[in-house]
């Protein structure tokens, strides 16, 4: 019931411009089929092609596999298309494969991945920890986000409210109950609230439902608002860029409002959200813009305006706060009618988190996104948001510009926010300023994913500086990417763009090479143990 109710909410959202964010679940509930999804019609299937781990007899010559990284115990080769011999993993190990596919060609131009000289037999235990897709399936605190363009940026000139109304004790605010559907004419399932203001520090305001003017709730509200002022807004303004100055509302502050109805009393299990309808003024002829807000607003469930919870809320609020300052910075820069791309909106957002100290070993919800993807790679691609089966698309997303910050350093991450593209063109961008590209920069990536907690050279580009990806949490072990099962058949994987596909094969006995052979795109890395 509780992943059901993520896919409604996600799918509700797509016409709203809204991001949001879920509490964790207390117990996983296994996903739906896509056709069972209310409001979702039958999902269209995606294409396949087969990876097939043959033995095979190479009769054209092989030319040496050229070692990435000299002497050093495993051997990393970094392949390409074409025949290679790699020499034979050590007794008791085996080669492991790493195929990274940023793009794929036309459809019938076949993907082939050939080891000539190994068993065709599925992994066992041995020496490189591997995961399984039993690690973890829980829900996470991030939900789901607003569909690509689905409510573009206004012109600047319509950003800026002529007189604008100073922060009062009291106001009202209309408050989404996001997650349900709307009513007939209308663009949000909304309702309009009466606030009080209980804290205004040096970068907020903060907002509560009045119906909760208690004391717990109003001294945890009043923690919220010191902790964003001292930790969330400098931490994710760091990386982002500056909070709007002023912004639509020409106050400085950012207002915080805290209020049941977000997550309409417990219903869709919303725990906070970003509006962009909110950066719109109510005269700009809009259905969305009919009820802004006209501030700069973060809204926040009042579930979890608890101290036991602090972790999850301020995760959550640092996630949202990276959705408006991405927004605000990078937004007035496109042209009209575009929007940023999902992948890379809620990537970046995951990166605020970890800007704030909540990151995958201290905040439960990123382990689990994180844990997510390992526990089933190839199922998840980089970009394509909506073909991805679950939450731990937050997990690839975050992993993958984690690695970019922490090879690259900050102030990339910092360029792609501010760019003037989207998606991997802008990307692609400020990684040509680094002397790289996406597709190679994709191709590391993969390898390091492999490779991290195993065998880790200072500087190699083929692990995470920072990061460890096989390791104990206070949250559940991380075991590196679980690998894909072959048989003599191979393996059917999906036919679609930046997925990292992990192989591990046992040589034949008295093999001291094996021959790879890679027919078509992607960039494939192999590790001898």
């Amino acid at each position: 019931m509780a992943q059901t109710a993520f896919l409604r909410f996600s799918l509700t959202l797509l016409a709203l411009g809204v991001s949001s964010c879920r509490l964790p679940e207390a117990a996983p509930a296994p996903a739906p089929a896509p056709s069972s999804m209310p409001g979702n019609g039958p999902k269209a299937e995606v294409p396949t092609a087969r990876v097939r781990l043959t033995p095979a007899t190479f009769s054209e010559p092989a030319p040496a596999a050229r070692q990435a990284v000299a002497g050093e115990p495993p051997q990393l080769f970094r392949l390409g298309a074409g025949l290679w011999e790699v020499p034979a993993p050590r007794a008791g190990n085996g080669l492991y494969l790493a195929l990274a596919s940023p793009e794929w060609p036309t459809e019938g131009t076949p993907l082939q991945l050939q080891v000539e000289g190994a068993a065709p037999n599925p992994p066992e235990e041995g020496a490189v920890s591997i995961a399984t897709e039993a690690t973890t399936s829980r829900l996470a605190a991030c939900g789901a986000s607003l569909a690509e363009a689905t409510d573009p940026a206004p012109p600047a000139s319509a950003r800026r409210l002529l007189t604008v109304a100073t922060a009062q004790d009291q106001e009202p605010f209309w408050i989404i109950r996001a997650g349900l559907p709307a009513p007939p004419g209308e663009a949000y399932d909304e309702v309009e609230r009466v606030c009080r203001r209980v804290h205004s520090g040096k970068g907020c305001h903060v907002y509560l439902d009045q119906r909760l003017a208690v004391e717990d709730a109003i001294a945890e509200a009043r923690a919220l608002g010191e902790a964003f002022d001292d930790q969330l807004l400098p931490g994710v303004s760091r990386l982002f860029g500056p909070a709007p100055q002023p912004g639509i509302d020409g106050d400085a502050r950012i207002f915080l409002v805290i209020s049941p109805d977000v997550s309409a009393d417990g219903r869709t299990g919303t725990l906070a959200y970003f509006a962009r309808r909110d950066q719109r003024t109510r005269g700009d002829g809009t259905p969305s813009g009919r009820h802004s807000n006209q501030r700069d607003a973060l809204f926040i469930d009042a579930r979890t305006l608890v101290a036991s919870r602090r972790a999850d809320l301020y995760t959550a609020v640092a996630h949202e706060l990276g959705h408006l300052l991405h927004f605000t910075q990078h937004a007035p820069k496109l042209p009209p009618g575009t929007s940023e791309k999902l992948w890379l909106e809620e990537a970046l957002a995951m990166l605020a988190s970890h800007a704030c100290g909540y990151t995958l070993e201290t905040a439960p919800s990123m382990y689990h996104h994180v844990a997510g993807f390992l526990a089933q790679p190839h199922k998840y691609s980089l970009t394509d948001w909506p073909g991805n089966p679950g939450q731990a698309g937050y997990g690839v997303g975050y992993l993958f510009l984690l690695y970019l910050q922490e090879r690259f350093g900050e102030a990339l991450i910092t360029e792609i926010v501010q760019g003037s593209l989207v998606g991997k063109a802008q990307v692609e961008k400020v990684l040509q300023g680094q002397g790289s590209s996406f597709q190679e920069a994709f191709g590391d990536w993969a390898l390091a994913v492999l490779n991290d907690g195993l065998f880790e050279q200072p500087g190699s580009p083929w692990c995470y500086p920072h990061t460890q990806l096989r390791t104990s949490t206070p949250h559940g072990p991380l075991k590196g990417p679980a690998v894909m099962r072959l048989g003599p058949e191979g393996a059917q994987v999906p036919r679609r763009a930046d997925v990292a596909y992990f192989f591990h094969v046992r040589p034949l006995p008295d093999r001291r090479l094996l021959g790879v052979r890679l027919q078509g795109p992607g960039r494939l890395a192999g590790m001898v143990p």
